[in-house]
């Protein structure tokens, strides 16, 4: 994107023909029309190797040429057909809108313009403060905009970057889309837009916030109903906050991916939070992403979100997006995330206090525990995969390195395989369990100041009625015993299996 005056703005918005539009037209077609005489080259030369009478051979040859001529003279006419209606068309836009006043748009320093190569004027897009105008084609006043769709798929490969190096045509005919424009009086007008990915996208949230609704539409009203929803990677940490009102309280109900097991949680919030959130909407200018709908399928993984807001005055904004985002959402999605924090904070202790109360019956099925020294705490590593035969076939999977000699004997060891009694070894698992209260450790997950020199650890206990999981570099109470009991119990069930 170029901010600033459009030079020359006549190459954007005069029709008359040029020199350059005649360059143009003969890049684009004499290359065809050559190529059509190559099939009469080739049937004059069959017939003179197959000895066939020269009247026939040239009769049949300016058959061949007659036939080029007309298709091609048709192509012709039907090209200056449709260019004549294009100008026609585009200078009714310049003769509504006024010449005068569409020049000095262009020549001010808000302009925002678009291009592939700033000497190929004919893809330029240049929005200004009240006009959405395609270079030669098309010109729309902002505020007759209602909405618009970006076509993903493009004429060709848009992949390799724009090589200004290569003068062919199609070097920016390749990345010509269709931009379909809704307008406010329910008529739609299909552009064709050339521009590379990252430049779509500029242009993608450059327009969508000059034609959203400004905050005057909404005056001051408060919030009433907010949604947010953020939808993870494959495997990631997807979650929603639900805002609303209930009988005069605000109520937060907020779900994790990351902590599936406590299902939705609910609970009141202050009227400082939801201030909060309509600071962070205005500050972030959300009104104006009311209608954005936008997806990008050359992104095989990533994120999105969803958001749906609704005003005292019943005024709403609807936002949705997946690997495409409006202007600043990183922004506003860090700040919506800080401010419901505490909140949120408060309601997951609260059911991570319940699960704690409740506790878990029998023993353990399935545990994974790891501890990884880092820096001075040493370089022993030990990872520690052990099920029900139930869970997994090969149940026991071990892995030691051992440098300080603590447990195992120095080296590398591994224990893999299928061990049909584990009954005892996950009885006394959860004696130990039991005994140290581990179950406090419930989602623990904090960083030692000097965490590069602190062991590591993570541990995932599951039960038939819940699970118990912790990480970090800073230990929590117990964690020197459970450590020593748990790596001693591994080192019994592993001396009755061959390495």
């Amino acid at each position: 994107m170029v901010t600033g005056p459009v030079d020359p703005s006549r190459k954007v918005i005069d029709n008359r023909w040029d020199s350059n539009d005649t360059k143009f037209m003969v890049k684009m077609f004499l290359p065809r029309f050559l190529m059509g005489f190559i099939p009469a080259l080739l049937f004059y030369l069959m017939c003179r190797i197959k000895s066939v009478p020269v009247i026939l051979t040239v009769v049949g040859t300016l058959m061949f040429l007659m036939f080029h001529l007309l298709v091609f003279t048709g192509c012709m006419i039907y090209l200056i057909y449709r260019s004549s209606t294009v100008r026609k068309t585009f200078n009714a836009y310049v003769d509504r809108f006024g010449r005068a006043e569409l020049e000095a748009e262009l020549m001010s320093e808000n302009c925002r313009t678009f291009m592939i190569h700033p000497d190929k004027t004919e893809t330029y897009v240049v929005i200004t403060e009240r006009f959405l105008i395609f270079s030669r084609e098309h010109i729309f006043a902002l505020d007759e905009i209602g909405d618009y769709r970006i076509d993903q798929a493009a004429r060709g490969d848009t992949v390799r970057p724009y090589d200004p190096k290569i003068k062919k045509i199609n070097e920016h005919m390749r990345f010509v889309r269709k931009i379909t424009i809704a307008l406010k009086n329910g008529k739609t007008v299909q552009c064709n837009i050339a521009l590379e990915n990252d430049q779509l996208r500029e242009f993608d949230n450059a327009l969508r916030e000059a034609t959203g609704p400004s905050g005057a539409d909404f005056g001051n009203c408060g919030i009433v109903k907010f949604y947010y929803g953020y939808h993870g990677s494959i495997g990631g940490d997807s979650y929603h906050y639900d805002i609303r009102f209930e009988n005069g309280v605000i109520k937060l109900s907020i779900e994790e991916m990351l902590h599936r097991e406590y299902g939705e949680l609910e609970g009141e919030i202050s009227r400082e939070t939801l201030t909060a959130l309509e600071e962070i909407c205005s500050r972030f200018d959300v009104r104006r992403w009311n209608g954005f709908n936008r997806s990008d399928p050359n992104v095989l993984d990533g994120d999105g979100f969803s958001l749906d807001i609704e005003y005292s005055d019943g005024k709403k904004i609807s936002a949705h997006g997946s690997n495409s985002f409006p202007a600043h959402y990183r922004e506003f999605k860090k700040a919506l995330d800080e401010a419901v924090k505490n909140d949120r904070d408060r309601l997951f202790e609260a059911k991570r206090q319940e699960f704690i109360g409740a506790g878990v019956t029998g023993d353990p099925t399935f545990a994974m525990i790891n501890f990884m020294q880092r820096g001075a705490s040493g370089s022993d590593k030990y990872e520690i995969l052990i099920s029900t035969p139930e869970v997994r076939e090969n149940n026991v999977d071990v892995r030691v390195k051992s440098v300080s000699g603590e447990i195992w004997p120095a080296g590398e060891h591994r224990w893999y395989a299928a061990v049909p009694d584990v009954a005892g070894f996950f009885g006394e698992l959860g004696e130990i369990v039991r005994r140290l209260d581990i179950i406090r450790w419930k989602d623990y997950d904090r960083a030692a100041e000097d965490y590069n020199n602190e062991e590591w650890f993570q541990i995932s206990i599951s039960y038939v009625d819940g699970s118990i999981s912790a990480m970090g570099t800073e230990h929590p109470e117990g964690y020197d015993e459970f450590r020593r009991e748990v790596l001693k119990l591994v080192k019994d069930l592993c001396g009755g299996i061959e390495q």
